[in-house]
């Protein structure tokens, strides 16, 4: 159960939070310890051991011990929980460019900042995700499973003419991951914008991205430092990825919806484009969602745009590929976190990127 938090209301509250948990945070860092333990090649100048050592003794190691290397000496991280926090070991490499070899990191005796950035990095991120690769939104491997674990749960009731933030805050409740609300978005929410769509039975994360981009707003997966893994809610942010409306089918088209491909007699006049979705969407089989964010930057008003298609012998596909064009729009098959197709209508651009193929292993 995770309350949606949110930075706007409360403000007293919130902040006297904010301090306790930084408290927490900070007695849990000053109680972690790291150990180094320097293995210096041969050859290495006699003075060079020296130099990293009174180097070493200005970092926050609790014990600093320079020897021979073994064989096998590779660096590496041990990490060990004690009843005061964990307790950290790193064998480092001193080779005979008197550089420092670390897990995932090569110092210089110039580098005293990015050293000692490493060790807060350390004990901010704990050993199981430190040095870990770093792929789609930032997140390791293991963070983006756990994410798509928490977003792949279906949406368990209906939407339909509920405000975003009513739907938001029941979402919320059933996630296993906590929703930050920017204090911006809140703002938006609060105008109370209904739902057209009913999306009680898709994926969540597909269902939170695809309202909240109708309100000019994204769902970004993070982890801060020092914080849990959480979603946060807010406007784009050009060097923040954010959670997309669905992902890249994961096979042909043909094969998921073969009736698509299937020949027909088709002739529409007199509907508007709405009205000739709604009337084909049996044979289409899927949901239609619209982008309602980008048709309404682009004035695009589907009730209002009347569609023809002369009678004629022919695919589905080409059918709606025609009406669309007749709008300016066009379409993609795309999956939720569950594998459930629809139909994604808008203007393909920077605005509207195509789908990628999720996966949570490293791009």
């Amino acid at each position: 159960m995770n309350p949606i938090r949110s930075r706007v209301p409360l403000l007293l509250t919130l902040n006297l939070s904010t301090a306790l948990g930084l408290l927490v945070t900070m007695q849990s860092v000053a109680a972690d310890r790291v150990e180094i333990e320097v293995a210096t090649e041969p050859g290495l100048s006699p003075i060079a051991p020296q130099q990293w050592a009174r180097l070493l003794g200005k970092l926050d190691f609790s014990r600093v011990r320079l020897r021979s290397l073994h064989p096998g000496d590779t660096p590496k991280l041990e990490a060990h929980e004690t009843p005061g926090g964990h307790r950290y070991r790193i064998v480092a490499i001193l080779n005979q460019r008197e550089q420092l070899l670390l897990p995932g990191a090569t110092f210089t005796q110039g580098d005293l900042p990015r050293l000692r950035a490493y060790l807060q990095r350390l004990r901010e991120e704990g050993p199981q995700d430190f040095g870990s690769p770093r792929g789609r939104f930032g997140l390791t491997a293991g963070q983006l499973q756990t994410t798509l674990d928490s977003l792949a749960q279906t949406v368990p009731f209906s939407t339909a003419g509920q405000s975003v933030q009513a739907t938001l805050e029941q979402l919320a409740r059933q996630l296993s991951l906590p929703i930050e609300i920017a204090p911006e978005a809140e703002t938006i929410l609060a105008q109370g914008e209904l739902i057209e769509n009913e999306l009680q039975g898709q994926a969540a994360g597909t269902s939170l991205a695809l309202l909240l981009r109708a309100q000019g707003l994204v769902l970004i997966p993070e982890k801060p430092r020092g914080q849990p893994l959480q979603l946060r809610v807010a406007r784009p942010e050009t060097d923040r990825q954010a959670w997309p409306v669905g992902w890249k089918l994961p096979t042909a088209p043909r094969r998921l919806l073969p009736g698509l491909y299937q020949r027909r007699v088709f002739e529409i006049d007199g509907y508007s484009l709405a009205e000739a979705l709604e009337a084909l969407s049996p044979r289409i089989g899927v949901p239609i969602r619209f982008d309602r964010w980008l048709l309404a930057r682009q004035q695009i008003v589907p009730d209002q745009i009347q569609v023809t298609f002369a009678r004629e012998k022919t695919y589905l596909k080409r059918v709606v590929d025609r009406l669309l064009s007749q709008a300016r729009l066009a379409w993609e098959l795309r999956v939720d976190e569950r594998g459930n197709p629809f139909f994604w209508i808008t203007q393909f651009g920077a605005q509207s990127p195509r789908a990628e193929r999720f996966s949570a292993e490293q791009d």
